[in-house]
């Protein structure tokens, strides 16, 4: 009985060990509206100046009002259909808006940035602000950063 434990273990070991690994999920597109609203006269409130990656939900019009500070620029969204994802990237090397979309990816949905690096020193602040579908409202929100 010895001679076919250690076997039985190590196969046990080897098997269970691959299905500890991050799950497998097909990312599904989700069809977003991007709004130019920050890179105007608008700014990110209610969040952490220092922080260099803040992402916020916008559910309803309150949410809008505390988040989204605009002196001159009224956004009309229609929260009954819609909600929105807002943030800001710290770049170190002046960096810009490339391109952005939303993944529904197991069971959340993942905001993803691409930020263009140019070549200077200077620290900017990257916006970003997406209008989602009110179906999704309900999945927990991330935020992932590239650089180009």
């Amino acid at each position: 009985m010895k001679t076919y434990f250690l076997p039985i273990a190590l196969l046990t070991l080897i098997l269970g060990s691959c299905s500890l690994g991050e799950p497998k999920c097909d990312e599904v597109f989700v069809t977003t509206v991007p709004l130019d609203y920050l890179r105007r006269s608008c700014d990110l409130g209610g969040v952490d100046k220092d922080a260099d990656e803040v992402v916020v939900v916008i559910r309803n019009q309150a949410d809008l009002n505390r988040h989204i500070q605009c002196e001159s620029l009224r956004i009309n969204i229609n929260f009954e259909e819609s909600f929105l994802i807002a943030g800001k990237i710290r770049s170190y090397d002046c960096g810009y808006l490339a391109e952005q979309n939303t993944v529904l990816d197991c069971g959340r949905l993942v905001h993803k940035v691409l930020v263009q690096s140019e070549d200077c020193q200077a620290i900017t602040v990257v916006p970003f602000l997406v209008v989602i579908p009110r179906s999704l409202v309900d999945y927990e929100v991330s935020l992932k950063v590239d650089y180009l």
